[in-house]
């Protein structure tokens, strides 16, 4: 009798959170309503007025300019692969720019190679941009997540890619590669100030929004709700602003529809926010 009890209980638990989060055919028809959203950046983001990148440079600076490095036939192979990909999606053109950053590879977890650009010479002449970023604080996000009780969270696809340099900045992003010299059309990871302007932007797009029905830090969107009723008025809201802003998002790095999920090194459920235990786990050991 005890364990049919507990068997019980546990269903019963089970039922009661299926029954306070947002049905999942609900789920599906919202994602094949926002179906553009999840698809792939093919094609260069559309300028944005006031937030696009801009690189300052310190008064009376010359250039920035570094020898490119030594490449193993295999590195040299894949950056003309991922040199070409990029040109083919219009995130790069050729540039005859006085500035020049070479090429270093970097190894994933995968066994792929990932491209990097030495931005450092560049990064010491740049004026530094103060806009702050969110803290990222137990108290902080328990203060805003108070009563919530649902949960999704959203990944840009390549977060900085979808945020455009100005034109004029673009030669001062050139990099060598085995192809000639190219020059970003967007902003790309190794610039300085970079993730100051991609905040600007969240926080622009998402002002009316942000701490009420969602939280933004950098490219990790994390919506929350108290009801199923509301959760699915929050995330096609949220979805819509992305939609409005032509800013996608990568499905498979999703997490919809929550009673609880992982968000910035913390666990974020029904019963408040906790430390991850696989960050806690590395640290003992």
């Amino acid at each position: 009798m005890e364990r049919m009890d507990q068997g019980t209980t546990c269903a019963s638990m089970v039922a009661g959170q299926e029954e306070s989060l947002v049905a999942p055919e609900v789920v599906d028809k919202i994602k094949d309503e926002f179906e553009d959203v999840f698809k792939p950046v093919d094609a260069c983001p559309p300028a944005r007025g006031g937030v696009d990148h801009v690189i300052r440079l310190q008064q009376g600076s010359s250039p920035s300019f570094m020898r490119p490095f030594c490449m193993s036939q295999h590195e040299e192979e894949e950056c003309m692969k991922q040199v070409q990909d990029a040109l083919g999606k219009g995130l790069i053109e050729p540039s005859c720019s006085l500035y020049g950053a070479p090429l270093l590879f970097v190894s994933k977890k995968d066994g792929s190679l990932r491209m990097c650009i030495d931005y450092r010479a560049l990064s010491k002449i740049t004026v530094r941009d103060r806009y702050p970023l969110p803290r990222i604080a137990i108290d902080d996000l328990l203060d805003r997540l108070h009563g919530c009780k649902i949960f999704s969270s959203l990944d840009l696809q390549a977060g900085y890619h979808q945020i455009r340099i100005i034109d004029e900045d673009k030669p001062k992003t050139a990099m060598i590669t085995p192809m000639g010299q190219k020059q970003w059309k967007m902003l790309c990871f190794g610039l300085t100030n970079a993730p100051a302007t991609f905040q600007r932007v969240m926080n622009q797009i998402f002002k009316e929004h942000i701490g009420k029905i969602v939280l933004v830090y950098l490219d990790d969107i994390l919506v929350m709700s108290r009801t199923p009723e509301e959760h699915e008025k929050h995330l096609r809201t949220v979805l819509e602003v992305l939609r409005q802003h032509k800013l996608k998002v990568t499905l498979s790095k999703c997490e919809l529809n929550r009673p609880e999920l992982h968000f910035l090194g913390h666990v974020v459920g029904r019963e408040g926010v906790k430390v991850d235990p696989l960050k806690v786990a590395v640290i003992a050991k």
